[in-house]
C-alpha cells in the first residue's frame, strides 16, 4: 500500500492527468491537488472529487501564465490542505500543436511558441512556484511527463516527424536535468518519465497508431514509476515501464567564395565594413535580426532581388546566439521573460533563418546548413551533470532537436544539415578575455573552417561536431 504521499498533477481535467488522479486516490492514504484551467468544466474531475470527500482539491491553474500560477499557489497555500508541504509534483500539462506530419522546414513560430509555452515554459513556471511547497514536504519529488520523442536515442530522432512537439521536450528534458543537478543536495530526486503511445485525444484518439488506453497507461505509470521512485532515479530518464531511456577567414581561403553575412545593424559594423570594402563584390551586408519574422523576410527579398547570388546559396552558417541567462544562473533561478530571450535567438531565430533562406539553399549545389551549437546542449557531455547555464543549454538542445528533424526532412533532396560546437571561446557571450575560455575567437574561426567548413559531406548529415571535427553524442 502506498504511503502517506501528497500529489499535485497538472492538467487533470482530461486523459492521463485525469487518470492519474482516479487511480492514485484508489489509495485512501493519498492526498491529491488536480490543476485545470476551468474546473466548472472538468466534469470528470468533479465526479472523482465528490466521490473524494476531502481528499481532492480541483486547483485553476493555466500553466503559460504567470498570474494564474502565483494564484493557485497562493490559493492552495491559504486552503490549509496540505499542511505538511507537498510530497510530488507531476508536470503533466503538454500539447502537441504541430501534429506529427508538420515538416521542420514549414515551421510556423506562432505554433512552435505554443509548444514552448506550456512543454517548457509551464513545465519551469509550475515547478519553480510549487518548489517552497515541495522544500516543506517529505518525499520532494518532482517528475515530468516527458516522452522519448524528445530523446536524440529515440527512433523518432532519425525521422522529421513531431520536428515542433520533439525540440520542446528535448528542451525541457535538459532543464529537469539541470535542475536535478541542483536540487540533489536538498533530497530532491528530480527526473522525467515516458508514458509511451497513449490513446487520447493528443495522439488521434482510437484512429492513431497508439499501443496503450489511457488506463492502462495511468496504470503503469503508477506501478512502475510514481511508486519506486527512489533518489538513486535523480536526473534520469524512464520508459513507461521502468526501464531507462538512453567569415574572415572564410574569404581569405579562396578568391572564389563569395560572402553574405547578416547584423542587425550594417551601419555600425564598421569590421564588417572594412572587409566588404577589402573584398570588392564578395561580401554582400544584409540587415537581419533573426527574432524577427518580418525582418527574416524582408533580407531574403532583398538578398533575391539583389542578383548577388544568381545561383542560390550554397553554405548556411547558423551563428547567431545568445546566453542572455549566464553561465551562474541556478535552475531554479530560471525566469521565463530571460528564457524567452534565449529561444526567440537560439531556437526560433534558427528555425526562422533556416526556412527563410532555404528557397535559396534549394537552388545552390552545396546546399549545407550549418548550425553552430554547443556541447553544453548535448545530454552525453559533463555539462549535463552540471547546473550551469540552465537556459542557454535548454535551448540549444531544442535547436539540436529541431535540425536533427530538419537533417531527416531533407536529406532525400540531398541536404547535408550539421550542427557544430565552436568550443569555449574567449568572446563577449562569455566573459571575454577573462573568462577561462581556452580559445581566442581566431584560433575558434580557423578550426571551423578547417575541420568543419571545408570537409562537409552529405555522410555528415543529421549529425553533431566539435570544432576539431569529432562527432559528439546527441
Amino acid at each position: 500500500m502506498l504511503a502517506a504521499t501528497s500529489y499535485l498533477v497538472t492538467g487533470a481535467s482530461r486523459g492521463l492527468g485525469l487518470e492519474y488522479t482516479r487511480q492514485l486516490l484508489s489509495s485512501p492514504k493519498i492526498n491529491f491537488v488536480a490543476t485545470a484551467r476551468n474546473p466548472a468544466s472538468a466534469t470528470e474531475l468533479q465526479k472523482i472529487k465528490a466521490s473524494n470527500e476531502g481528499r481532492l482539491m480541483i486547483l485553476e491553474m493555466d500553466v503559460t501564465k504567470d498570474e494564474s500560477v502565483k494564484a493557485a499557489v497562493n490559493t492552495l497555500e491559504t486552503s490549509g490542505f496540505l499542511p505538511k508541504g507537498l510530497d510530488v509534483l507531476i508536470n503533466n500539462a503538454g500539447v502537441n500543436s504541430g501534429g506529427h506530419a508538420l515538416l521542420p522546414s514549414k515551421t510556423p513560430l506562432k505554433t512552435f511558441d505554443m509548444d514552448i509555452q506550456t512543454n517548457l515554459y509551464g513545465v519551469v513556471r509550475s515547478t519553480l512556484a510549487f518548489l517552497p511547497l515541495l522544500r516543506q514536504g517529505e518525499k520532494k519529488q518532482v517528475i515530468t511527463v516527458s516522452t522519448t520523442v524528445g530523446s536524440f536515442d529515440n527512433f523518432l530522432a532519425s525521422t522529421p516527424l513531431y520536428p515542433l512537439y520533439a525540440s520542446s521536450k528535448a528542451g525541457v528534458n535538459m532543464w529537469m536535468k539541470k535542475l536535478s543537478n541542483e536540487l540533489k543536495e536538498e533530497g530532491f530526486t528530480t527526473f522525467v518519465y515516458s508514458p509511451g503511445y497513449v490513446k487520447t485525444d493528443f495522439t488521434g484518439g482510437l484512429d492513431g497508431p497508439a499501443e496503450l488506453f489511457v488506463e492502462d497507461a495511468a496504470a503503469q505509470a503508477i506501478a512502475n514509476i510514481f511508486t519506486k521512485v527512489t533518489p538513486e532515479w535523480n536526473g534520469r530518464f524512464f520508459d513507461v515501464d521502468g526501464s531507462e531511456v538512453k567569415c574572415r577567414q572564410l574569404l581569405a581561403s579562396s578568391p572564389e567564395i563569395k560572402i553574405v553575412a547578416t547584423a542587425r545593424n550594417p551601419a555600425t559594423a564598421t569590421e564588417l565594413k572594412k572587409l566588404q570594402d577589402a573584398n570588392e563584390g564578395r561580401v554582400y551586408i544584409l540587415e537581419l535580426d533573426v527574432t524577427s519574422g518580418e525582418s527574416v523576410k524582408a533580407a531574403v527579398a532583398t538578398l533575391e532581388g539583389s542578383g548577388f547570388l544568381p545561383d542560390g546559396l550554397d553554405v548556411l552558417v547558423n551563428n547567431a546566439g545568445v546566453a542572455v541567462d549566464g553561465f551562474t544562473t541556478l535552475p531554479s533561478q530560471t525566469t521565463i521573460d530571460t528564457f524567452e530571450l534565449d529561444i526567440q535567438t537560439n531556437v526560433y531565430g534558427v528555425a526562422r533563418s533556416t526556412v527563410g533562406f532555404l528557397p535559396l539553399l534549394r537552388r545552390g549545389q552545396k546546399k549545407q546548413i550549418i548550425t553552430v551549437s554547443s556541447t553544453m546542449g548535448s545530454f552525453s557531455e559533463p555539462m549535463a551533470k552540471l547546473t550551469v547555464a540552465p537556459m542557454y543549454c535548454s535551448s540549444k538542445a531544442a535547436v539540436n532537436m529541431w535540425m536533427l528533424k530538419l537533417a531527416n526532412e531533407l536529406k532525400e533532396a540531398g541536404f547535408a544539415v550539421v550542427s557544430f560546437s565552436p568550443g569555449w571561446v574567449k568572446t563577449d557571450m562569455n566573459g571575454g578575455v577573462d573568462g577561462p575560455a581556452p580559445l581566442f575567437v581566431e584560433e575558434a574561426g580557423t578550426l571551423a573552417l578547417e575541420n568543419i567548413f571545408k570537409k562537409v559531406t552529405a555522410e555528415w548529415n543529421g549529425r553533431f561536431f566539435t570544432q576539431d571535427g569529432e562527432e559528439v553524442g546527441w
